[in-house]
């Protein structure tokens, strides 16, 4: 993969406000380029595209959850929190909670994934598992 972009330095303009002007143009590797004689490295990046998430997780429980559990510390970080997994599958009556975690404070978190529409049935769950897990 290669990218083509334009270097730019900075001036102060007449009217005291700084501006950008055109240097030249610089070539980037998957890993590094140059900008004037300074070596500057890149990490690899992929590309976004969009795709059913049902041909990557097929079932939800079998798939998405344990996926998703398996990847709490990059969820907690999504959701700006210190998530640490206390059980997957966590059963509250006749119903189980997807995702039992606690967060820094310790405090419980009731994770309940969906991939698809949620109603209002899913609402009584998660109050379920709020009531039944003390989750605050």
């Amino acid at each position: 993969m290669f990218i083509l972009g334009l270097a730019f330095k900075i001036r102060d303009g007449d009217n005291g406000k700084r501006d950008a002007e055109i240097d030249g143009t610089f070539s980037i590797t998957p890993s590094e380029y140059y900008m004037g004689d300074r070596q500057v490295t890149i990490p690899e990046l992929g590309k976004l595209e969009s795709v059913n998430v049902r041909d990557v997780w097929e079932h939800e429980a079998h798939n998405f959850t344990p996926w998703l559990a398996g990847n709490i510390t990059q969820l907690g970080e999504a959701l700006n929190m210190d998530l640490e997994l206390v059980q997957q599958e966590a059963q509250v009556g006749d119903f189980s909670l997807d995702i039992l975690a606690t967060d820094g404070s310790g405090a419980m978190v009731a994770i309940e994934n969906q991939l698809e529409w949620t109603d209002h049935s899913h609402l009584g769950q998660i109050l379920t598992y709020a009531a039944g897990y003390d989750v605050r």
